[in-house]
Formats: C-alpha cells, structure tokens, sequence
C-alpha cells in the first residue's frame, strides 16, 4: 500500500526486463505515472482491481476487474448474521464502523455494498450508529481512523468493524485492542493474506 515501494516495484520490473507487469495501483493518482514509466520502457501493463486511470475515471491501460459492491454485500452479510447471532442488533452500546477508501474507484463500491447488505439484513439496527472513517489502505492509518471514531464514541462499548481490505481492519483491531474493547466487538476484513500470522 506505500506508492515509494509500489514505484520501486515498477522501477524494478524494468530493470529486470519484465516482459509484461499486472498491477493492483495503491494509489490511482499515481496511474499515468505508472502507465508512462512502463510506456517507455515497452512494457505492456494490465491493471488487476483498481484501474489505471485518469482523475475523472478513464482507462489507460487495459483492467481486469472485481465485482466490488457484490464483495461489500458479502462483508454487509456476514456482519448482520453476526450481530443477529449475538443479539447486537438492538444493543444500545453496539454501533457499526465501516473503513472506507475514498480514494480508490474499486473501494467505494465495497463500502456501499457493506452498507445496504447490513441495513437490509437489520432493518431495526440504528443508522446513527452507523460511522464511516476514511483511510488509504495502510494498517496504521486504519488504526488511527478507527481510534478515532472509537474515542469520540465513548457509549459504545460493542463495535462491528469492516472495511475495504484487510490492513485497515487489523489496523481497527488493534485500535480495539488497545481501548480494550476487543472482547465483545467483532473485525471483519477482505482478502485473509494477513489474519494467518496475525496473533
């Protein structure tokens, strides 16, 4: 998720002669960068997950691409089951964080999905207690947008978490972690590359 690291990493398919690169961008801003670099390097690139695109959303590389909002749904479902299951739904202490990342085209979708699959599946749960923190991606700043939100919202003692990738919400777990609020809340994420080393 560090734009320095990912540019090192094309830096370094160049250097290597790659004969094609496909790419997950961390940060779409830095797409016609990317696109240029490899350009002139007469590497052909595909973008994997988030597109390779200019600020109002035109590609300039060939993507390949996910069914974000459906990925939502997905997190939105297994959040609502959770919370029917342990009786959080009317729970005046519980309340929903959803991590988004404003930033990248395919994340918004993902958070829209979480949203309207949860609310669906709880129509009585409380939308005002319902929160949404922004961040880029990172498990720090995931950590700090959740710290946030659970400082300013000291009633809350129960939390269900979920976000557009799994470092965010480890980010919020530890965040949980470290108010000592983690017992009784839950942290839903995406991908599971990480959670298998994570104590």
């Amino acid at each position: 998720m560090s734009p320095e690291e990912y540019l090192r990493a094309i830096d370094n398919a160049i250097a290597n002669n790659a004969a094609g690169v496909v790419t997950c961008i961390p940060d779409q801003t830095m797409s016609q960068a990317a696109v240029d670099k490899l350009a002139e390097a007469g590497i052909p690139v595909v973008a994997a997950d988030d597109a390779l695109q200019t600020a109002d959303g035109t590609k300039i590389a060939p993507w390949v691409g996910i069914n974000a909002y459906v990925i939502g749904e997905a997190n939105g479902a297994w959040v609502a089951e959770y919370a029917k299951a342990n009786d959080l739904v009317s729970d005046p202490e519980c309340a929903l964080l959803i991590l988004t990342m404003d930033t990248v085209s395919s994340c918004v979708p993902r958070a829209e999905g979480e949203y309207d699959k949860f609310t669906e599946l709880c129509p009585e749960f409380d939308t005002a207690k319902i929160y949404k923190a922004d961040y880029d991606g990172t498990t720090d700043k995931g950590n700090i947008a959740a710290a946030a939100v659970f400082t300013a919202h000291p009633e809350i003692t129960k939390w269900l978490v979920t976000g557009a990738n799994e470092e965010g919400t480890i980010g919020a777990l530890r965040a949980l972690e470290s108010a000592g609020l983690d017992a009784e809340s839950c942290v839903v994420g995406l991908g599971a590359y990480m959670a298998e080393d994570a104590e």
